[in-house]
């Protein structure tokens, strides 16, 4: 009876992605986008005052954990796994020596106060902030530092979010 319940459950997981999907598609507010991933429960976690404005979900949203005020810019990619058990369960010599491969799904948590710039990739098993910023186009594949800003491939520490904050708010006195 287990086995035929977690069947049913994701097949109910994918319904319920692929009418995220739709509505993705075609709401253009980030604020409308997030409240309705909060509601939907597509998610492992959405948190409070978020902007969503990627198009796409991730594979596996149940393994992306999103706390509050966090704002993610268009074109943000969550890898929250990879398909290297295609190959490798390909490969004769290693399913022999090891066995089948297993399907692998990685958490990716965003914690509170963060910015995610355009066309960032968040790698798989990272965690982000809190109070951090990720510089557009970084890859960030370890986990980023509360209070850091983060840019490049791979993602590095290039700044401190208060400075930051305070440099924005037009003041420029320590």
């Amino acid at each position: 009876m287990g086995v035929i319940n977690m069947v049913v459950d994701r097949k109910k997981e994918r319904l319920n992605r692929k009418k995220a999907m739709i509505f993705m598609l075609f709401r253009r507010g980030g604020f409308k986008r997030a409240e309705y991933l909060r509601k939907t429960n597509i998610f492992g976690s959405f948190g409070e005052n978020c902007y969503f404005f990627p198009r796409y979900l991730p594979a596996e949203p149940t393994m992306i954990f999103i706390h509050n005020n966090v704002n993610l810019a268009t074109g943000v990619y969550f890898c929250d796994h990879d398909v290297m058990q295609h190959m490798f369960n390909n490969m004769p010599e290693l399913v022999e020596k090891y066995g089948y491969f297993p399907y692998v799904k990685k958490k990716i948590e965003i914690l509170d106060n963060v910015f995610i710039g355009a066309h960032a990739i968040i790698m798989g098993g990272t965690k982000i902030g809190p109070n951090a910023i990720v510089a557009a186009g970084s890859v960030v594949t370890k986990d980023v530092p509360e209070n850091c800003i983060v840019g490049g491939n791979p993602a590095k520490i290039i700044g401190k979010f208060d400075e930051y904050a305070t440099k924005r708010a037009g003041r420029f006195f320590d």
